[in-house]
């Protein structure tokens, strides 16, 4: 495992995983700029790999470089009418780079073994202080980071308004994050793939705590993929034994959680979150409700859009909903056409689509690294039906988590075929 960690790309790669579940407790604000664990990871990840540089990697990003130029001209725009900087451009350049770099070098140093069991390894044991702290939150009601350094995890949260976040600032990412184990645990499981006894007792534990976040959108992503799982990449022999396993502890937890406290206190403070943030309107409702109306001013303005961070303004100035403030319509389709128009949708989309595009070319042919594969189809999956939604910004580490997984895969399976091939 220290022969692993030694390479640059994928120290760089955990130091970067390992950031994003530290940044919001631990990020400060200079002079109104914020300084984050996760930037000194891209830091670091950007100077100990830039010596790589990749061609094949520069061709399937470029299309996201565009993106960034776009939104770099959008943040001009803003600060010329309201007098205000927005960071968010300058953050994305900083993820774009550190993908770059990080997956050049895996694509130009690769792995001398195929290694990607140990880098999951690694991955399932960075998931057991969340895990901790989201117990922690769930057994005493009270946030392991109540604050965080700069004060902003404090943000939108009362004594009534309880949900397992652990050392994330919402819900949603701190299930999306938690979501890797089981994810991992099912890619490896469909290939027949056995882990010890630890590792699979993090993924159930990492599954208990996505589904207290109360994060529907991942919950219901979770429940497709898990059917996907079991329709498509698992014989029905291999899946009886988990099944079985699974709805035993399904009913032993549900008596468990219906007689105790736990399950009664968090539908109701779930209730109270959405009641205050959009009166006595339900969270369904008022997605709705901020799609149709987002759809509505889109087609009014689709080519340049409103401007960058102004969907919020426009689905609380134009919806038929009673909100207590801004709030975006949680859904990254509207709040991208509102914010950027086609002309910022388009190139964000298209890039999706050539990496997604760029990884089914490469998994058509079969190699023992087929479980890395199936993992980033997972994740892929999970990223197509949550939408990224909650936030519109293109910048969420989980974005370039699942870029360099696509390039740590194509320099496994190029170390797979060398090792078999005998050169």
């Amino acid at each position: 495992m220290q022969s692993i960690i030694k390479h640059p790309a994928i120290r760089s790669f955990l130091v970067y995983l390992a950031a994003t579940q530290l940044n919001d407790p631990l990020s400060l604000s200079v002079g109104g700029i914020p300084v984050t664990p996760v930037d000194f990871a891209i830091i670091y990840g950007i100077l100990i790999n830039i010596i790589y540089r990749s061609p094949v990697v520069s061709k399937r990003l470029n299309i996201f470089f565009l993106f960034a130029f776009v939104l770099l001209i959008y943040s001009i725009a803003g600060f010329l009418q309201k007098d205000e900087v927005l960071i968010y451009p300058a953050s994305l350049f900083l993820n774009l780079l550190w993908i770059y770099f990080t997956a050049s070098s895996i694509m130009n140093k690769p792995l001398e073994m195929v290694a990607y069991k140990e880098v999951f390894k690694i991955i399932f044991l960075l998931l057991i202080p969340n895990i901790f702290f989201g117990f922690y939150e769930l057994v005493t009601r009270k946030y392991f980071f109540p604050e965080g350094l700069s004060g902003a995890m404090a943000n939108g949260i009362s004594p009534d308004v309880f949900y397992v976040r652990g050392s994330f600032t919402d819900k949603f990412d701190f299930s999306s994050y938690m979501i890797l184990g089981p994810l991992m645990y099912l890619s490896l499981f469909a290939n027949g793939i056995k882990l010890k006894l630890l590792y699979r007792i993090i993924a159930l534990l990492s599954l208990v705590l996505v589904l207290f976040s109360y994060s529907s959108s991942v919950i219901i992503a979770l429940v497709i993929i898990i059917l996907y799982t079991f329709i498509f990449q698992v014989t029905i022999k291999k899946s009886v034994v988990l099944i079985m396993v699974g709805t035993a502890i399904l009913i032993a937890g549900s008596i468990f959680f219906s007689q105790s406290f736990l399950l009664s206190n968090q539908l109701t403070s779930y209730q109270l979150k959405y009641q205050r943030q959009v009166e006595e309107r339900e969270d369904f409702n008022f997605r709705w409700i901020a799609f149709n109306t987002g759809i509505k001013k889109f087609i009014e303005n689709p080519v340049l859009g409103y401007g960058m961070d102004n969907g919020k303004y426009i689905i609380f100035n134009y919806s038929k909903v009673n909100l207590v403030k801004p709030v975006n319509s949680h859904n990254y389709l509207i709040n991208n056409l509102l914010d950027y128009g086609l002309i910022g949708f388009i190139p964000i989309t298209i890039g999706i689509f050539n990496l997604f595009k760029f990884f089914k070319g490469i998994k058509k042919t079969g190699s023992s690294v087929k479980a890395v594969g199936d993992f980033i189809m997972l994740l892929f999956l999970f990223h197509l039906i949550t939408l990224q939604t909650y936030y519109q910004q293109f910048d969420r580490s989980m974005y370039f988590v699942l870029m360099f997984l696509i390039f740590f895969y194509t320099s496994q399976k190029l170390t797979y075929e060398r090792i078999n091939s005998g050169s």
